[in-house]
């Protein structure tokens, strides 16, 4: 899995380019739920995991240890 740790716009931007030359499972995880709206049109994809929230030292660790992040 690849994770995309952004902003608003570029997580967006990102993610589109990412998108065309991998077939990996992404998660994007934005800070805020405007971003994370900015990122429902593609959330439909099955591939696509959005995080919208704040997250804690402890709930980065444990997203890259539960979803095998390199």
């Amino acid at each position: 899995m690849i994770w995309i740790i952004g902003g608003t716009k570029d997580s967006r931007i990102i993610l589109d380019e990412v998108m065309k030359v991998r077939e990996d499972d992404i998660m994007v995880s934005t800070a805020t739920e405007y971003g994370g709206k900015l990122l429902e049109d593609v959330s439909k994809d099955k591939r696509i995991h959005v995080i919208s929230e704040k997250l804690s030292i402890l709930q980065i660790e444990n997203i890259i240890f539960e979803k095998n992040i390199d």
